[in-house]
């Protein structure tokens, strides 16, 4: 793993430039699930496993007259997996000798984003900024060999495509107001011409805000609110469904709505010791088609494949979460963290049962997830010397699920045990 950071800054604006590179390669044993599926039986040496990813980046900012100022970025990001990887996924599903591979398998990932904005202060405290963001994917896709006849999917039914594009253009607000209130706000439209997957959205609008606010001195300690809440809603009706017959050919159609908020307290009872409370809600509404095909799309060459909706089911996940701690350090001594945490977890999901088949009947047959976890986490950390320090910890979880699947249970309990050890190779002695 390399990195390397070059940053520059003059009178009328900076400019910052990074590379970065890392391999990572397993070596020895193999996972339980590789040996289960005895990958890499017979290979020997020509069986690696390895991942390579190379980034870099740069961006700048130019002061102009009357209190403007532009911004650009750039970034480059590509990931390479070695072939072995793909000889994995077919070994695990061995059918007459060879795999049935049932989706293609991405051996390189292209990727390039970047964005310009410009920005303005037309008057102290207030901030306002409006730009454009890109983001462009280019995947390399293996699909299993078609000699002597295919044993997997082919690119004509795939539901993963190469490439994926992405605009948006957004306008951005921050405002402070006294030296007690900040806001802070987004609001933007995206639009995709090409999308990946059928639960990619092709068009959405974005909604983001945030405030903080600090208690004044009429308290006996400080405090904190801050707050933040986000909407997204969009839909996808740009990815193709091929069809083996002229002229009936249609599109997956997908709608999603997602939006959260969440609230924290923060004090200062002393000078080392922080202490918050939080509450936040989450929930994600999706409405799809349940694509099939009217044959195996792993065989597809040998007869017509015709894709079409099954059913339209309705899924909605939402997830709420408590949580109160406290965190105490003294400079260049011991420091201590403890917090306790409850999350309800609510997933449902309802199908039609009159659309071409009973897919949707059988949805209604198990669609309910209901789960309480409880979290109690402590850390401990001292330091040995200015250089070194040690640390322990332990974490309870307790999951508890209302919905039981007899004969299964559901209901676990975790004990997690962690020691720690840093060095810091810049520190004094």
């Amino acid at each position: 793993m390399g990195r390397f950071q070059l940053s520059r800054r003059t009178e009328v604006g900076g400019w910052n430039v990074g590379v970065f590179a890392s391999r990572l390669e397993q070596f020895g044993r193999r996972s339980p699930l590789q040996e289960f599926y005895q990958l890499c039986q017979g290979r020997g040496t020509d069986c690696g496993n390895a991942i390579t990813t190379v980034s870099a980046h740069v961006d700048s900012d130019i002061a102009l007259p009357g209190s403007l100022e532009l911004r650009a970025w750039l970034k480059y990001m590509y990931r390479d997996s070695d072939q072995a990887r793909q000889n994995f996924l077919s070994d695990a599903f061995q059918v007459l000798g060879d795999g049935f591979q049932e989706s293609p398998y991405i051996q390189e990932r292209n990727e390039v984003k970047g964005g310009l904005e410009l920005a303005l202060q037309p008057m102290r405290g207030l901030n306002v900024a409006v730009g454009s963001r890109f983001d462009w994917v280019n995947r390399t896709l293996n699909f299993p060999p078609v000699d002597p006849f295919p044993l997997g999917v082919q690119p004509a039914v795939s539901l993963i495509k190469p490439q994926s594009l992405e605009y948006d253009f957004y306008m951005k607000v921050r405002l402070r107001l006294l030296r007690s209130l900040q806001l802070s706000g987004e609001l933007s439209q995206m639009w995709a011409p090409e999308v990946a997957y059928p639960n990619d959205l092709s068009q959405a609008i974005r909604f983001r805000l945030r405030s903080s606010y600090s208690f004044g001195s009429n308290l006996p300690l400080p405090l904190t609110l801050t707050a933040s809440g986000f909407v997204r809603d969009g839909k996808n009706t740009e990815f193709p469904l091929p069809n083996s017959l002229p002229g009936e050919s249609r599109s997956s159609e997908f709608e999603q709505t997602v939006w959260g908020y969440d609230f924290t307290l923060t004090a200062l009872p002393l000078s080392n010791w922080v202490t918050f409370l939080t509450f936040s809600e989450n929930e994600d509404q999706q409405s799809f088609g349940y694509v099939r095909s009217d044959y195996p799309r792993y065989i597809n060459g040998i007869v017509p494949v015709s894709f079409y909706i099954d059913s339209i089911p309705h899924y909605t996940s939402n997830v709420k979460s408590l949580s109160i701690g406290a965190r105490f350090a003294q400079t260049y001594a011991w420091e201590a963290e403890v917090s306790a945490s409850l999350t309800w977890v609510s997933v449902g999901a309802v199908g039609e049962s009159d659309v071409g088949s009973n897919v949707g009947q059988l949805i209604n047959q198990a669609n309910e997830i209901e789960n309480r976890i409880l979290t109690l986490n402590s850390e401990f950390s001292y330091p040995v010397s200015h250089r070194a320090r040690l640390g322990a910890g332990y974490r309870f979880q307790q999951f508890v699920d209302s919905v039981q699947l007899d004969p299964i249970d559901l209901n676990e309990t975790v004990h997690t045990v962690t020691f720690q050890f840093s060095f810091d190779l810049e520190g004094s002695d």
